[in-house]
Protein backbone atom coordinates (compact mmCIF):
# COMPACT_ATOMS: atom_id res chain seq x y z
CA UNK A 1 0.00 0.00 0.00
CA UNK A 2 1.57 3.48 -0.57
CA UNK A 3 0.92 6.48 1.48
CA UNK A 4 -1.79 9.04 0.53
CA UNK A 5 0.48 11.73 1.30
CA UNK A 6 4.53 12.42 0.60
CA UNK A 7 6.76 14.52 1.97
CA UNK A 8 8.60 16.72 -0.31
CA UNK A 9 12.15 14.42 -0.44
CA UNK A 10 9.73 11.31 -0.66
CA UNK A 11 8.15 12.90 -3.81
CA UNK A 12 11.35 13.98 -5.34
CA UNK A 13 12.24 10.35 -5.22
CA UNK A 14 9.15 9.11 -6.28
CA UNK A 15 8.69 11.33 -9.08
CA UNK A 16 12.00 11.69 -10.68
CA UNK A 17 11.66 15.62 -10.71
CA UNK A 18 13.29 18.24 -8.68
CA UNK A 19 12.49 19.95 -5.69
CA UNK A 20 11.93 23.23 -7.32
CA UNK A 21 9.99 21.62 -10.58
CA UNK A 22 7.68 19.95 -7.96
CA UNK A 23 6.88 23.41 -5.89
CA UNK A 24 6.22 25.20 -9.28
CA UNK A 25 3.98 22.91 -9.80
CA UNK A 26 2.33 22.98 -6.97
CA UNK A 27 2.10 26.99 -7.33
CA UNK A 28 0.46 26.19 -10.86
CA UNK A 29 -2.10 24.17 -9.24
CA UNK A 30 -0.98 21.36 -11.04
CA UNK A 31 -0.25 19.22 -7.49
CA UNK A 32 -2.41 19.53 -4.54
CA UNK A 33 -0.50 20.08 -1.53
CA UNK A 34 -1.20 20.53 2.44
CA UNK A 35 0.73 21.68 5.48
CA UNK A 36 0.74 19.68 8.50
CA UNK A 37 2.54 22.38 10.78
CA UNK A 38 5.64 23.36 9.28
CA UNK A 39 5.63 19.90 7.32
CA UNK A 40 4.78 20.06 3.34
CA UNK A 41 2.65 17.12 2.32
CA UNK A 42 1.91 16.32 -1.40
CA UNK A 43 -1.19 14.14 -2.36
CA UNK A 44 0.20 11.00 -4.52
CA UNK A 45 -2.78 11.00 -6.45
CA UNK A 46 -2.58 14.09 -7.33
CA UNK A 47 1.30 13.91 -8.23
CA UNK A 48 0.75 10.73 -10.24
CA UNK A 49 -2.13 12.60 -12.16
CA UNK A 50 0.39 15.23 -13.14
CA UNK A 51 2.87 12.73 -13.81
CA UNK A 52 0.72 10.84 -16.42
CA UNK A 53 -0.54 14.47 -18.14
CA UNK A 54 3.47 14.68 -19.06
CA UNK A 55 3.58 15.10 -23.14
CA UNK A 56 5.04 11.40 -23.92
CA UNK A 57 8.76 11.74 -24.58
CA UNK A 58 9.64 11.64 -28.86
CA UNK A 59 12.33 9.43 -28.67
CA UNK A 60 14.35 8.53 -31.91
CA UNK A 61 17.37 6.36 -33.01
CA UNK A 62 20.32 8.12 -34.53
CA UNK A 63 19.99 7.46 -38.32
CA UNK A 64 22.58 5.19 -38.85
CA UNK A 65 21.18 3.28 -36.25
CA UNK A 66 17.23 3.02 -38.04
CA UNK A 67 16.20 -0.07 -38.94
Amino acid sequence: MHPRFLRISDAVTYSGKSRTALYLAMARGEIIARKSGKVTLIDRESLDRHLENLPRADIRLPSAHAA
